[in-house]
């Protein structure tokens, strides 16, 4: 939040606000795969911060690889998530 703050202070990128986006799955990998399939059907999305756990991060990577949107997870801890061949 800090970080768009001072974006969006610095009148934001190529004069456009950023808008954080916050989303909840609970745990649940049908509730991660589905945010990231509907995060990827905009192309107004810069990147992904989360999901909290391998189970989850891993399918819903393959959607975001696909869009070439960026993630990172600050809680995935599988070798898996960031050694496999990406899927395009």
């Amino acid at each position: 939040e800090l970080a768009v703050h001072e974006v969006n202070d610095n009148g934001g990128i190529d004069g456009k606000k950023l808008v954080l986006i916050k989303e909840d799955d609970g745990g649940l990998v049908g509730e991660g795969a589905f945010f990231a399939y509907r995060l990827t059907r905009t192309d107004m999305v810069l990147g992904v911060i989360g999901h909290l756990d391998s189970d989850i991060s891993i399918p819903a990577s393959e959607f975001y690889t696909r869009a070439m949107i960026p993630e990172i997870s600050p809680g995935t801890t599988s070798p898996y998530f960031t050694e496999r061949e990406a899927v395009r």
